[in-house]
């Protein structure tokens, strides 16, 4: 790109209190979306407060005093691997949801939205398939944010695990586990507990023994439960925000071509 061509360059250009005016109305916008930022991190911040507390019983919820136990996963659950799901696996118009390793990484929070999952595959030969709640971890990344990511799986339509992904299956409160798996503590252990230099990995066995505090399940329920909803606030909050990006967008579009014009 060459200064010349810039120069060369011809934009439409109205008369400056229009230029003014078009300016204003998206930063007012831009002003929106930085606000909704800020509340969002807010949002958060008060979602790890709440976590740091509620998940390490420093803070009972009301009606709650019974004393918490240490439990290993292995004895509140068991554990397993998933399989297939591979790349060439995947089909577009596929009738059997799937969820592949790497989607533990980028799409999912603690709790997995089932209505979120976008991977579809035909023939369930080949893969494990979960019919219940369960928690699913990620078992292998080079990169130390992914490794041991947990996610609550809660539906319970059949969905097919992929390989790489460790399944807990438990009696147990599923998105409790996973909330409390994504605390800082949990995951500096979980991480200390994963093998390999490039690439780390975690397997089943590494969790049998993997001890928890463990309150009753109603307890369990009840913390999740604030948690959750706090998620579904921030989530809320998240799509507000995309969609003021997109009526920006919209807006740019038609205010800075002359489509529509200001009155």
């Amino acid at each position: 790109l060459s200064r010349g061509d810039i120069l060369n360059k011809k934009i439409a250009k109205p008369p400056l209190p229009e230029q003014r005016a078009i300016a204003e109305a998206l930063s007012d916008t831009d002003a929106l979306i930085r606000s909704l930022d800020q509340l969002i991190a807010k949002k958060l911040g008060v979602k790890q407060a709440a976590m740091q507390q509620l998940l390490t019983g420093k803070r009972r919820l009301p009606g709650f005093s019974e004393k918490w136990e240490e439990k290993r996963l292995g004895e509140i659950g068991s554990l397993a691997m998933g399989k297939g799901v591979l790349k060439e696996d995947i089909k577009p118009n596929g009738t059997i949801p799937a969820i592949p390793y790497t989607a533990l990484y980028t799409d999912f929070s603690e709790v997995l939205d089932y209505k979120h999952i976008k991977w579809f595959i035909d023939d369930a030969t080949e893969t494990y398939i979960a019919r219940e709640p369960c928690v699913l971890i990620a078992s292998s990344s080079n990169m130390a944010e992914n490794t041991g990511k947990a996610s609550a799986l809660t539906a319970t339509t059949p969905v097919a695990i992929g390989r790489e992904v460790i399944i807990l299956k438990s009696a147990s409160n599923p998105c409790f586990i996973s909330y409390l798996l994504s605390t800082p503590a949990y995951r500096k252990k979980t991480l200390s507990l994963a093998r390999g230099t490039t690439i780390k990995h975690l397997y089943p066995a590494t969790f049998v023994n993997y001890t928890i505090a463990h309150p009753s399940l109603s307890e369990q329920t009840a913390i999740a439960t604030v948690i959750s909803d706090m998620d579904a606030e921030i989530a809320a909050l998240e799509a507000r925000r995309e969609k003021t990006r997109m009526l920006k967008q919209g807006m740019m579009q038609e205010l800075l071509t002359g489509r529509i014009r200001l009155v």
